[in-house]
């Protein structure tokens, strides 16, 4: 196998296995072994072994000594402090965004504005959650930095995954979805300061919700 198979296969466990986490498949605290997430994946042990390493990185897992794999717990104090690091990263590439983005961006960027608006209105969770994943796609392919899309890949499903651990308690996701249009508006108008004001409005509204789960 050429070494560009094998990092495709590796990208394609990472993939598989981060989903099967953001979505609570794998549900945190779990404890499961390499072999039944190979299984779970259909994948050979190499590939789910190096995601799986990458993943500990990224504190969506951990290692348990003879014991096997930990699914990470959802720590509600935990993800406000990912929620500062979230705002900065975002800052920085909505504002890139909205400088860089080419005419046919700027477009997508309008059509997405109109979805989040129409969801707005319907609450539909599940159109919402696949113009999301297509937006902040965009949003990394502006930003013209690999830094920052890996940082921003990272905190979105993080954010990804908190949310659908409280899928029955979100009352907000029309607000959020109207959030949401005002950004895609702004990149999409080439307004980089107000890209940064709706970026700052829409993880103000996370962090309130953040903040209702925290114990006690």
């Amino acid at each position: 196998m050429s070494e560009a198979n094998g990092q495709s296969l590796v990208r394609q466990a990472y993939s598989r296995i981060e989903d099967l986490i953001i979505t609570l498949a794998l549900e945190p605290g779990a404890i499961v072994t390499e072999a039944r997430i190979a299984d779970s994946v259909g994948m050979g042990r190499t590939p789910v072994r190096e995601a799986l390493q990458q993943l500990v990185r990224e504190g969506l897992v951990e290692v348990l000594p003879k014991r096997g794999i930990r699914i990470s717990l959802i720590d509600p104090a935990k993800q406000l402090r990912m929620l500062e690091f979230r705002r900065q990263v975002e800052r920085f590439i909505a504002r890139s965004a909205a400088l860089n983005a080419t005419e046919a961006q700027r477009l997508a960027f309008g059509t997405y504005a109109a979805q989040f608006r129409e969801i707005s209105e319907s609450g539909d969770n599940t159109a919402f959650l696949g113009v999301d994943d297509a937006f902040t796609a965009l949003m990394a392919d502006c930003g013209r930095n690999e830094y920052a899309s890996d940082a921003l890949k990272l905190t979105h499903g993080l954010s990804r995954r908190f949310a659908n651990a409280y899928a029955f308690e979100v009352h907000g996701l029309r607000d959020n979805a109207a959030r949401h249009a005002d950004l895609a508006t702004a990149i999409s108008e080439g307004n980089p300061e107000r890209a940064v004001g709706k970026i700052d409005a829409l993880i103000d509204g996370v962090v309130a919700f953040t903040r209702g789960k925290l114990p006690g």
